[in-house]
């Protein structure tokens, strides 16, 4: 968490505990996606491909961020 300039997290709880590791970065740990992404765990395929799309958006919009 301190060497990194990026963190992303997939809920509002994972950032809560790294800001709590790191409170200095907490300006670098940011929610991947707008909303918490949802554990497809006990779901079905469609499940884990939703998230699994959600999650390439979501990385897509990021790395403009990342790329300088």
């Amino acid at each position: 968490i301190h060497q990194a300039d990026y963190i992303y997290v997939m809920t509002r709880s994972h950032r809560e505990a790294a800001v709590r590791l790191a409170p200095a970065a907490k300006h670098r740990i940011q929610l991947l996606l707008d909303d918490d992404v949802q554990d497809p765990m006990g779901g079905d395929r469609e499940d884990y491909e939703r998230i699994a799309q959600n999650l390439e958006q979501g990385l897509r919009a990021r790395l403009p961020e990342v790329i300088t």
